[in-house]
């Protein structure tokens, strides 16, 4: 079992990779955006993220510290490899798993969400994927560069309905947060 960020974001990508083989639009960046919603989605849902790992403003969107490490370690070990395609203009880098992926660790729940991720975005390239990442209100209140705290997944888009307000009072009282 995966236990810390770096591993749990390793057995993540050979998962979505493995999940995306059948999608022409999955490369490093659709699969950098996926992990960011996969982990925000969960904090969002329940609690805590799925990897933990820190995610930073970059200019096509959030990015997590631990994903160039974690690409490389699996590209060394063989558990992925990454193609350069051409895409258009631009050359795609697909990650192709190459090894079923360990998720034995996931909870029912979190693996539901990632699965949920990937169909709500199949369809969805990185362009998309970048854009819609710009409008998450974490990334755009940091700096470049700037880690994006997981709680901002609770800053509304909008101005807060009475009902936003009562659903906020009760997780911060089911979470004891206050």
């Amino acid at each position: 079992m995966p236990a810390t960020p770096l591993a749990k974001l390793r057995e993540l990508i050979v998962y979505l990779a493995n999940r995306s083989s059948d999608d022409p639009r999955f490369g490093r960046t659709k699969l950098a955006k996926l992990l960011f919603y996969c982990d925000f989605g969960a904090y969002s849902e329940f609690g805590e993220p799925i990897t933990g790992a820190r995610y930073r403003k970059k200019p096509h969107g959030p990015l997590a510290d631990e994903e160039l490490l974690a690409l490389r370690d699996l590209t060394d070990s063989g558990a992925v490899k990454v193609e350069e395609i051409g895409r258009y203009v631009y050359k795609q880098k697909r990650v192709v798993a190459q090894r079923k992926a360990d998720v034995s660790w996931l909870t029912p729940q979190q693996h539901g969400l990632i699965d949920e991720v990937l169909e709500r975005h199949w369809n969805d390239d990185a362009t998309d994927l970048s854009n819609l990442s710009h409008t998450f209100p974490g990334w755009a209140l940091a700096t470049m560069n700037e880690e994006i705290p997981y709680h901002t997944v609770f800053i509304a888009r909008e101005g807060a309905t009475q009902a936003d307000i009562d659903w906020a009072r009760a997780i911060v009282k089911e979470r004891s947060l206050a």
